[in-house]
């Protein structure tokens, strides 16, 4: 949920809504978190596989970090 559904509660409602998320433990923040992280990381490389279906899995690999890590970070890690 973004800002802008935020905005559009009301106060009381919008102050539950808040207190829900506040009470779930961190280890369970954490655990949707990197859940989230997995799906979207799969849902980037299907979608290369998609669209270079004879690509080598080094391949993909690159075009994924290509798509999502920052230039100067990519170049940093990687080299190129």
């Amino acid at each position: 949920m973004g800002l802008e559904e935020l905005d559009r509660m009301s106060p009381k409602v919008r102050e539950q809504y808040l207190e829900i998320l506040r009470n779930i433990p961190i280890g369970r923040k954490l655990e949707i978190t990197s859940s989230f992280c997995d799906a979207m990381r799969e849902m980037v490389i299907a979608s290369i596989r998609a669209e270079n279906p004879d690509a080598a899995e080094v391949e993909i690999l690159r075009e994924f970090s290509r798509r999502v890590l920052p230039e100067d970070l990519r170049k940093k890690a990687y080299g190129w």
